[in-house]
């Protein structure tokens, strides 16, 4: 059996070398930490894809989700010409 020793005057090299010691002492455990933090990060992404799927298609299709071409927004109360029109096109005001 060779002796694996990695430089550790690094960070990084510390790091590869507690993996190695724990891969060693305890492979079921370590295979456990790795597939752990693998499907952490895979639903991660999976969510956040998720969403912003939906965003996209709720934005694509809001014209038939909300059954109307337009949506008027004003501050004032319209003035008579402009709720007559708004009446004979079946608006219902909210």
């Amino acid at each position: 059996m060779s002796k694996f020793e990695p430089e550790t005057n690094t960070k990084f090299g510390w790091l590869i070398k507690m993996a190695w010691r724990d891969w060693r002492a305890s492979r079921k455990k370590l295979y456990l930490f790795i597939a752990s933090i693998v499907l952490g990060i895979s639903a991660v992404v999976a969510i956040q894809s998720f969403g912003n799927n939906l965003k996209v298609k709720i934005k694509e299709d809001s014209k038939s989700l909300m059954g109307a071409d337009y949506i008027i927004n004003i501050r004032k109360k319209p003035t008579q010409k402009v709720q007559q029109i708004a009446d004979s096109l079946g608006y219902k005001a909210r």
